[in-house]
This record gives structure tokens, C-alpha cells and sequence, in this order.
């Protein structure tokens, strides 16, 4: 099926090891309900096995264009698909996660028709390996809400997400510092120019198992999160983006933060419920009260944490 010009891009990234549940996600966009965009595939580092699955799919669909990179990462690796759309929208797909059939269309038709929105995402079911639904998630914010919990954590599944790509383009994409949760830190950003809409109709289908990015780098991606909800608070941390990936990182930013009050017992009380392995009570007692009224403010909005603390890795 050929358009004169896309109105939806669909991208995906693939690495070497990661195509079990490659050609579920392919089928799953080929087959929405709205017809009119690309589906921009990025083959990175891949094996030859990977690029042949990709090719025979290109064959009998010609919204499908492939872009063969060497393993340069999720992050980079979206940047340069989105750079290379044609687009007014994007589309996020995984390529382990499905997207159900009206996904698109519902998406589509709701920025479309509120325009003072700039971003949406869907509830989703969960899945496991070999795609039993095991739970749902049906959650409805407003926008305000939103706002909020983002100096908290991202509450947006990133196979979800429905973007215009003129305020993507707008905020500089997504930051090729942050090799994990580039998602969590692009949204920081790009809700200053827009609103955002978590729509409560499921739309996709999330896939859980033990070579997920997000299961392998689990205190990586903590690390990043704790950074980024405190820069999204407090805009002057910008500086140290660059510097995430760096061993003295931790250290650089609680330097940072002694010189203002408010920032520094935030931090700890971020560094406690984010980056200990083992929370206790002793430790807990050791904060200053205005840290342990914040960590106790954090819990609230994450209680999971406390529970991931103590039983979890």
C-alpha cells in the first residue's frame, strides 16, 4: 500500500539477541485498523537471520523501511528513525510487545481532534512469554496529575506512546546521554509544551520476560530515574546530563546539591528509596526530618518502591 506521505510513523529498534517475539510486534502494526503511515524498523547490530525476517516482511509491504546500523543503541537508534520520518505523528512499537488492532486509529483520531494535546499514551494488558494475558492496567489522570507524578516516576509504557513530531523535534529528541530510560526523560521535557493523555482503553499488549531491557538493567536504569525526576524539579542539574555515565556521577551531583537545602535532602531522600538495595529503619533514622518527610512523600507515590527495597533486588 503506497500514500503520497505518511501521516503516522511507527518506529521499532532491534538488536541481536532480542527477536523471539519479532514477527508478533511486525503484524501486530501491519494489521491496525488505520492504514495511513510507515513502519520504520532500525536493525541494530542484528544478525543476518534478523535482517531476513525484516526483508521478507518489506516484500509484501512497502510501508515497512529498514535502516541498518552497528549497534549504536536504543536511544540513538530511535533518534536517527524519527530523523528520517515523514510523519506528523510517532508511534512507538517494541519489538516484543503487540499492539491491538485500533491502537492507531484511536490515538490518531484523539490528537487530531484535541489539539491542545501534544502526547498520548494507553493502558495496556500484561503479558508473559508466550503471550497469556496475566494482568491489566486501567488507571485515568488528567493531565495535572501527570505533571506531577513525573517528578516521581514514568507511569507511560513506551510501545504505547503517540507523539507529534513537531514538539519532538522541538525539545532536541531524546537525549543520547541517557542509554536507559531515555522514555522517562524525554516526557520531563516535552510536557512543557503540551498537554498529555493517558487514554484508559487498553491498546497494547506488554510483554514480560528475563530479556527484557528493562529486567537486565534494572539498577542502571534506577540510577537514571532518581537523576531524572530531580532534574525535572530542579532544570539547573541539566548540566551533569552529559555526565550520567560517569563513575563519579553520584558523587558530582551530591556536590552539587549541598549548596541549596531543599535540593540536598531531596536528593537523599531519593538516593534512599531509589539506590539502596536494603532499606531499614536504622538507616531510615539517620536522614534529617525534612529528608525523612521526604522520602515518606516519595513512598506515597511509590509504595512499590518500599516493597522492591526490602523483598526485591
Amino acid at each position: 500500500m503506497k500514500t503520497s506521505k505518511p501521516i503516522i510513523s511507527v518506529v521499532m529498534s532491534v538488536r541481536e539477541n532480542n527477536f523471539n517475539y519479532l514477527e508478533t510486534a511486525i503484524n501486530s502494526i501491519l494489521y491496525q485498523s488505520y492504514k495511513f503511515f510507515e513502519f520504520i524498523i532500525v536493525v541494530d547490530g542484528s544478525k543476518q537471520s534478523v535482517i531476513n525476517i525484516i526483508n521478507l516482511y518489506k516484500s509484501k509491504d512497502d510501508r515497512i523501511k529498514i535502516i541498518l546500523t552497528k549497534q549504536i543503541g536504543l536511544t540513538a537508534a530511535l533518534n536517527l528513525a524519527i530523523k528520517s520520518s515523514q510523519g506528523k505523528y510517532i508511534a512507538r512499537q517494541d519489538y516484543d510487545d503487540i499492539s491491538l488492532p485500533n491502537r492507531l486509529e484511536k490515538q490518531f483520531f484523539f490528537l487530531e481532534n484535541n489539539t491542545e494535546y501534544i502526547f498520548c499514551s494507553s493502558n495496556f494488558f500484561k503479558i508473559n512469554k508466550v503471550g497469556s494475558r496475566l494482568f491489566s492496567r486501567k488507571i485515568n489522570i488528567s493531565h495535572n496529575k501527570i505533571k506531577k507524578i513525573l517528578e516521581y516516576k514514568n507511569i507511560f509504557s513506551h510501545s504505547s506512546v503517540f507523539f507529534s513530531k513537531k514538539f519532538f523535534d522541538k525539545v532536541g529528541g531524546y537525549n543520547e546521554n541517557f542509554i536507559f530510560s531515555q522514555d522517562f526523560e524525554l516526557w520531563t521535557r516535552l510536557i512543557k509544551f503540551g498537554k498529555f493523555k493517558l487514554i484508559q482503553e487498553k491498546l497494547i499488549e506488554l510483554r514480560i520476560h528475563d530479556k527484557s531491557l528493562s529486567h537486565l538493567n534494572n539498577k542502571k536504569q534506577r540510577i537514571y530515574s532518581f537523576f531524572i525526576g530531580l532534574k525535572y524539579i530542579f532544570p539547573t542539574l541539566e548540566e551533569l546530563n552529559k555526565s550520567i555515565n560517569s563513575q563519579n556521577f553520584l558523587s558530582d551531583l551530591e556536590n552539587l546539591c549541598q549548596h541549596n537545602k531543599g535540593l540536598y535532602n531531596l536528593f537523599q531522600a531519593r538516593k534512599y528509596i531509589y539506590l539502596y538495595d536494603e532499606v531499614n529503619f536504622f538507616s531510615f533514622l539517620t536522614f534529617s526530618l525534612n529528608s525523612i518527610i521526604s522520602i515518606i512523600i516519595i513512598l506515597l507515590h511509590r509504595p512499590n518502591y518500599i516493597l522492591l527495597r526490602i523483598f526485591g533486588k
